[in-house]
Order: C-alpha cells, then structure tokens, then sequence
C-alpha cells in the first residue's frame, strides 16, 4: 500500500541536487515494475486497488536520480483518481497516509498525472477503470492444528487475473465465544497466510479492500470477501512421489505429502511442513540411507547421497508437542545410483505465452548408460550474459519476465508485462572449465 511512515517525514524537501550540486534538467514518470497490475507497459489503473508512480531526474551529465517525494504531484480529474503527496490518509487508519507519488483509483474515467519541481514538470496520462470480477480462493481451507496455508485474492482487469493478495487488508472474524478467536488461528494481515494453532473450530476470514468507493460496481463486487477457516484434526497422511526411476546421486526428488482429516473430503497440501526421516525395514528411525531425509529445504526434497537403496517416511508435526499426537506417513523406498552425466536438454526449446502467461521449461539429463532424469532444480536459470553486463537490458528483461531459480519454481518464467517481447534464457549445469550450456527462448504475445 506504499504508506509512509509519517506525513511530516514523506513533505520533507531536499535541496534538489542529484549530487555534487548539480541541477535536475528534466523530469520522467515511470510506472515502477512491481506495480501496475498490468505491468510498466501499461498506462491503466483499476478502483479499488491503489498504485504507483515513479520520478526519475536527469542532470546534464547523465546522472538520474529519485525525486518520487520531492515533487508536488497533482490530478487533473481527482473525481477520476487522486495522487498522493504524503498527506491523503488512509480510510482504516487515519494515523498512516499514502507515500509520495501513490495513485489512488476512484471511477471510472482519464486524467493528466502531473509532478512539478522548481521550473520542471512532467505529466503522465492515466485511464481507470473497473475490475470485471474480485475473487477469493479457497472459498473453504481447512488445516491442520498448528500448521498454515494461504488464502489469495484475485481479481480480473481487462480479461487478465492478477494476483491482488497484497493490496488488501485480512482479518479474522471473531468467534462467538471471541476469546478462543486467537487459540484456533490468525491470519497475516498483508499475506493472507491463516495460521492455525492449538484449538479445532471454524472462523472466518476476511478480505476488505480500503480503496474502493462506496456506490462503485467495483464496491459491490468487494462486498463480502470472506473464506471459511476450518482447523480440523489430521487423521492421516498419503504421498505422491515425483519419479519412478532410480535417483541420481547428488539430485534430488520431489515428494508431495498431503493431509487427511476425519469425516470431510478437504485435503491440506503438507508438503514443506512435515519432516521426511530415514527409517529401517521394521519403520524404526535410522539416521543412517544413501538417500538423506531432512537434509534438503524445503523439507519434501529427498537428495540423493550414496548409491543404495533406503527407506523414507513423513511425519508431522515436523518437532515433537507434547499436545499433538505424531501422526506419521506412508514409507517409500528410494532407490539411488550413480551415473555419469552426459549432456541435457532444455524442453520445450521455444515456447509462446500471452501476457502474464507463465511457461514450465526443463532440464533434462542423458547419461553414459543412455538414462535419463529431470534435473531442472539442478541447473542455474539465468539470462545472457550480455544482457546482465548492459544495465538497459537487463532493465528491459527483468520487466519482460520473471526466471524462477529456486527449488519450488525452478525453470519457471512469466510474462510480467502486457507487451510483444521475446526473452532468451540461459541454462548452465556446472562451473568453471566443466560448465555446460543451453539456451531456452520465451516469446510474449500480446492481443
């Protein structure tokens, strides 16, 4: 939401230098790229849902600077959309206001942003518009004591869901009896992430959107955002393996856990909040497995350490309570070997989305004995490397798409903007002298 610290603090001036003195020249607006809900590209702002702008100094020598709170910002229609200079409060809480440089969306309509300093200015036309459709999911979670899930909100702008789970305020319902609300869960107020703790009940939970006007379309479509929270007791736990081949040494494999409750078909992805442990042939703990239990995060990564074969099981709670009775899952035999790697493949080698389209791309491994496995969490994506040493590029390619590089979304790019682009990626195994490199090529098609 961009708030500010304090009003006083976001009306403070600076003297107006980029540095060694020097003057500003002039004066740019630009849309931040973590903003807009339909990307820098795009001049839209939609009710309900503030958003940003940004102003980037330039001096005769080149040098830019921020001057987001050193302009006075104004609206030609403030009917239409407000712009903040600090000073516009928040309707929940009149203690905090909106930073510098904040779009605050109120109907339907255009109007001419414009930031002045000194002589300089520079204006920005902007269109609001309504959202088709705001939408919360699940409408019913429920979750085992002591473990979360989020809830998200989503919202459809010109034909496009766009994730808004960020831009609204969550709240738990009190409870009839309010003093069990916090002993059955809580929600974070800016994640929407329900943490259930040690008591079993329902409440609900709650989105509200401060920024909508009343007597709006949007208004009415933000009226009663709400999910049911059940904190039920787990009755068991199955599991879902990622591969049936043997495991490479030194990978890893995927294992999704999921809770069972008693007397409801409602499951809970446990996946990263139990803990795998090793065991022996009797189901005994056993610290001992050429494939390590627990010894990868998130914790439903099962890494391949020795050539063997070794047994794995979930538990949760992940620690030992005293009030929570270990409720512990179905054992798995992993199979590890070792093999001598060969090449790897990127598939699919070229792939087409539309805006704010995502694409799994993967890393597939052939070895000597002409096997093959998935090692897409076992190679760096990344971008070329001309483009990461030219800072106007890499500007552009980071706007384009987002490269995921992590164990959960490894391989995983997505349009970040509404705008024709074609971004290459780049995919190393290894390092140094034994580094080995493919190329994958993600193209945005915009309507």
């Amino acid at each position: 939401k961009w708030l500010s610290v304090s009003i006083a603090a976001l009306l403070l001036s600076a003297c107006g230098s980029l540095g060694d003195g020097s003057k500003p020249e002039s004066l740019e607006i630009r849309r931040p790229v973590a903003s807009a809900l339909l990307g820098t590209t795009s001049n839209k702002a939609f009710v309900c849902f503030t958003d940003r702008l940004q102003v980037i100094a330039e001096d005769s020598d080149g040098r830019l600077g921020d001057f987001t709170s050193r302009v006075i910002w104004t609206s030609s229609n403030p009917e239409v959309a407000q712009i903040s200079n600090g000073e516009i409060q928040l309707a929940s809480d009149p203690t905090q206001a909106y930073a510098s440089g904040v779009i605050i969306p109120k109907a339907a309509g255009t109007t001419t942003i414009t930031a002045r300093f000194s002589k300089l200015s520079a204006t920005y036309e902007l269109e609001v518009g309504e959202p088709s459709a705001i939408s919360i999911t699940p409408s019913s979670l429920s979750l085992a004591r002591y473990s979360q899930s989020p809830v998200t909100l989503q919202a459809v702008v010109d034909g496009y869901t766009r994730d808004v789970t960020t831009l609204a305020r969550w709240t738990i319902d009190e409870a009839e009896d309010s003093d069990t609300t916090t002993d059955i869960a809580s929600i974070g107020s800016s994640t929407g992430v329900v943490v259930a703790n040690k008591t079993l009940g329902t409440l609900t939970a709650r989105a509200t959107l401060d920024g909508c006007p009343a007597g709006t379309p949007s208004a009415a479509l933000a009226a009663n955002l709400t999910s049911s929270i059940n904190v039920r007791a787990l009755a068991s736990l199955s599991v879902a393996r990622e591969f049936s081949a043997p495991l490479v040494i030194g990978t890893t494999e995927k294992f999704t856990v999921t809770g069972h409750f008693g007397g409801t078909d409602e499951t809970q992805d446990l996946s990263q909040q139990i803990r795998f442990e090793n065991v022996d042939a009797g189901g005994a703990v056993d610290a001992e497995g050429s494939a390590i239990a627990g010894g990868t995060s998130p914790a439903n990564f099962i890494l391949a350490a020795t050539a063997g074969t070794t047994r794995v099981r979930p538990r949760y709670p992940a620690t030992d309570r005293e009030d929570f009775p270990t409720v512990l899952g179905p054992v798995s035999e992993v199979t590890t070997v070792e093999r001598t790697f060969s090449s790897f493949v990127v598939t699919p080698a070229a792939a087409t989305v539309s805006p704010f389209g995502s694409q799994q791309f993967r890393a597939i491994a052939t070895y000597a004995d002409s096997a093959t496995q998935d090692i897409t969490r076992h190679v760096t994506w990344t971008l070329p490397e001309n483009v990461i040493e030219d800072s106007d590029l890499l500007t552009a390619a980071l706007n384009a798409v987002s490269v995921g590089n992590t164990y959960n979304n490894a391989g995983l790019v997505t349009s970040r903007q509404l705008a024709d682009s074609e971004t290459t990626i780049r995919v190393i195994r290894g390092t140094g002298d034994e580094a080995v490199e493919q190329t994958a090529t993600l193209t945005v098609d915009a309507p």
